[in-house]
Parts: structure tokens; sequence; C-alpha cells
């Protein structure tokens, strides 16, 4: 995490040499990264009261907690290894039941 020209703060990822603005923490908030520069974050959504766990590499973004159906349990129990597996923590927005929740993503941005 890094302040921006303006003073706010930004996740931001150096990789080869060259540094990567992940954008406002607000919008989201770098948790942790991979040999192959995938980035899960948070972010948090003040029109829905929602926390959301992404994925990012490069110019590419999926929202995790939408792909399992719910919304982010605890952003800060989420984590990636070098196999591209994600784990974290989903609650369903109905019965508020948390859940664990394992995704892979290959270096090469395919899911399973």
């Amino acid at each position: 995490e890094s302040a921006a020209p303006d003073g706010e703060s930004h996740g931001f990822l150096w990789r080869n040499g060259k540094m990567t603005d992940l954008g406002p923490v607000l919008d989201f908030r770098p948790i942790a990264v991979n040999v192959w520069g995938q980035v899960i974050g948070c972010s948090f959504s003040r029109e829905l009261q929602q926390s959301r766990l992404w994925l990012r590499q490069g110019d590419r973004e999926v929202d995790l907690t939408g792909l399992a159906g719910g919304i982010a349990g605890s952003c800060d129990s989420a984590d990636i290894n070098d196999r591209g597996q994600i784990v974290g923590a989903v609650k369903d927005p109905t019965t508020g039941a948390t859940r664990g929740v394992m995704w892979t993503v290959s270096p090469l941005w395919g899911y399973a």
C-alpha cells in the first residue's frame, strides 16, 4: 500500500522492476500476491454495505465472491498460493451462514 500523488492510499504490485497501481484502497485493498502476479484483494461497496473478494492479474479482474454466490465473510482470511489456489470465506446473503471456499486459477487465467 502506498500514497498516490493526490494523497490517497493505493495498493500496488511491484514486478520485474515496474510498479502497477491497483487503485484506491477503498476500491481495492490488496491482501496477497503469488509468483504469477495474481493479486487477491478486498473492496467495500458503500452502496451495498458489502465486502467483495477480487482476483486481479494485469488489467483483468473477477469478483470471486460473486462466483461463489455470496458476500465476503472476511477478506482478511483470504490467501493465494503459487499454484493459483485461493481460499476465502463467503457468507450466504439469505441465511447469514459462512462457509469456506477454494478457487483454483491457472497462471494463464483459466478457472477450475
